[in-house]
């Protein structure tokens, strides 16, 4: 089978390029898939086109760009492939409105006007996440149309998957659509057998929002430190792309506290910081889809503090992981519970191996799998 994926791609950052970057390795390896054309977005650092082993990396598209659909279709045009697959949300194209609704409408327009096979891997949208909370955009009628013909339009296609069951739920009850598939979310297949347990060492992670709530995690960790100095924390990741300066100005709120912020971390140092940290806290006030540092948690083994929220329930449950729910805007909550896990070893140990068992349920490389049975079944209908 001749694959051609639509996404973020790396060394872009965000919007999926990660979780794009782990599934392509994985199609690398699958055996059903012979060849993989990804169509990813230009980068300054990046060549127009780079081959390797049977991926070819094509950067034809540019973020915020309105010719996304007409420099996505030209390109697939001209490409001898079996089936396109698309990785979205609702905000993958960029940050204005307009952009993401025509970035929305390029897999259809792939499945009508040149006869592909499509299938949309849809991460989230308007109908699975609190906009008010998420602060992104002013939920008024107008946008709200636009994001229904979004997500309409996109469902038009062959296929469409969702990570987590309760979308498929959602979607269906809405659009009246029966092409809705869960596939999770996938975790690494890293071979880590024995945990590492850090020294006293709480670890924020991810591209910071202002839904992500940093604040209470900060708070916390100022009144721990009071009682002992030899707790740290580290929040590791950049500002989401809606938020540019947010860590910039969290840095100069928190001057005074000893926040170790270390940036973007890339992949081949993960290990050494999630080695090096005691507990993964998610202080979430809403999210987005299933959670990927809470896979990535759970890959490297890692007892976790999550906000109880449904979305993150959902994941929790599905792979039968071992995390501790908490209130998120109840500081003292979250401050008691970093306490019981820093300074109870037995626990953490329990947490770590029952973490690391269940992110060997649905790995990246099992979900490539679950996603060519579909390919399978629509490129024969």
């Amino acid at each position: 089978m001749k694959l051609c994926f639509v996404s973020s791609y790396p060394p872009n950052r965000a919007n999926l390029s990660e979780y794009a970057n782990y599934l392509v390795e994985s199609y690398m390896k699958n055996k059903n898939i012979d060849k993989i054309i990804v169509l990813a977005n230009k980068h300054k650092n990046a060549p127009e086109i780079e081959k390797k082993k049977n991926l070819i990396i094509i950067r034809c598209w540019e973020t915020n760009s309105l010719l996304i659909p007409f420099n996505i279709l030209k390109t697939i045009k001209n490409l001898d492939v079996d089936l396109v697959h698309f990785n979205v949300s609702i905000l993958s194209w960029g940050t204005s409105k307009l952009v993401n609704i025509f970035g929305a409408l390029t897999p259809f327009l792939i499945k009508t006007l040149l006869r592909k096979k499509v299938i949309v891997t849809l991460h989230n949208t308007h109908d699975t996440v609190d906009l008010d909370k998420i602060n992104i955009m002013r939920p008024n009628k107008l946008v709200l149309l636009g994001l229904w013909l979004m997500v309409y339009s996109i469902l038009g296609v062959d296929a469409v998957t969702v990570t987590l069951k309760r979308y498929v739920r959602i979607l269906k009850k809405r659009y009246y659509k029966t092409n809705i598939n869960h596939v999770p979310h996938g975790t690494l297949p890293l071979s880590i057998k024995k945990p590492v347990l850090g020294k006293k060492t709480i670890l924020g992670f991810g591209f910071w929002s202002q839904s992500k709530n940093l604040p209470v995690l900060v708070e916390a960790f100022k009144d721990l430190i009071e009682e002992d100095r030899e707790i740290k924390l580290i929040i590791a990741g950049g500002s989401h792309p809606a938020f540019p300066e947010l860590i910039d100005k969290f840095k100069e709120m928190y001057k005074d506290i000893p926040v170790d912020f270390i940036g973007y971390v890339p992949e081949k140092k993960l290990k050494k910081l999630f080695d090096s940290s005691t507990v993964v806290v998610l202080p979430y006030s809403a999210t987005r889809g299933a959670s990927g540092v809470l896979n990535l948690a759970c890959s490297f083994g890692k007892p976790v503090i999550c906000t109880d929220l449904e979305d993150i329930r959902e994941l929790v449950n599905y792979l039968d992981m071992d995390v501790i729910f908490i209130n998120n805007e109840h500081k003292e909550q979250l401050k008691k519970t970093l306490k019981k896990i820093i300074y109870d070893e037995n626990l953490q140990k329990r947490m770590a191996l029952n973490n690391l068992k269940a992110a060997k349920k649905t790995t990246f490389d099992d979900v490539s799998y679950l996603f060519t049975d579909i390919f399978k079944k629509i490129t024969k209908g």
